[in-house]
């Protein structure tokens, strides 16, 4: 029985928002997990750069404080590196 519900969960992928992506390595890790990224937002533009040669995809030149709820599309995890957001 936990091999059937296995198999069925990771038939499954489920879809991602990155807000404050950084230069990739969140987004790396959703992508290894299995996610699949549907929304990649990065206010800083050294590190768009940096996380298009390292994963590649559609990025929004956005932060969280410039995002309203309506821009991020439907989806399962919406994952927020606060660390990034305070400069920290």
């Amino acid at each position: 029985m936990c091999g059937l519900f296995h198999f069925i969960i990771s038939a499954v992928l489920f879809k991602v928002a990155i807000i404050e992506a950084g230069i990739g390595a969140m987004s790396l890790g959703f992508v290894e997990a299995g996610f699949q990224i549907k929304e990649i937002f990065v206010k800083d533009r050294k590190a768009i750069e940096i996380h298009r040669k390292n994963i590649g995809g559609k990025i929004c030149e956005r932060g969280l404080m410039e995002l309203m709820p309506e821009e991020i599309s439907d989806v399962d995890v919406i994952a927020i590196d606060l660390m990034q957001e305070m400069n920290l």
